[in-house]
């Protein structure tokens, strides 16, 4: 999915959503969406991830969660010593880690958590 396309879809969002004010915080999330999810899986993993573009079930500890993974997702997959990464390997079936990499002989497996507020 080409960066343009990806634009599209943010631009049919409510004012209410994060992702809905252009400006420097939209595009870095582009470019993380591009750089961490297969172009394949893009337009479903924004829409259950972050709720694009149909935020009418719009959830924020949810939306938290996805951007925190992809933020972390996105860091390990700029950095040149995270040799085979991957997203949601599967490492004890059924469970799945948000990024799995190897570097200096050795294997990770990160699961990344956000606190919710507890009201």
């Amino acid at each position: 999915m080409r960066e343009s396309d990806v634009q599209g879809l943010l631009q049919k969002l409510s004012a209410a959503h994060p992702l809905s004010a252009v400006g420097g915080y939209q595009r870095n999330f582009v470019s993380a969406a591009q750089n961490v999810y297969p172009a394949h899986r893009i337009e479903k993993i924004l829409q259950e991830r972050f709720f694009i573009p149909d935020d009418s079930k719009f959830d924020l500890d949810v939306y938290l969660q996805s951007a925190v993974e992809l933020s972390v997702q996105n860091d390990l997959k700029r950095n040149p010593s995270a040799q085979n990464f991957e997203i949601e390997k599967q490492v004890n079936p059924p469970k799945n880690v948000e990024v799995y990499y190897e570097t200096g002989g050795k294997k990770i497996s990160l699961e990344v958590k956000c606190p919710e507020k507890k009201t």
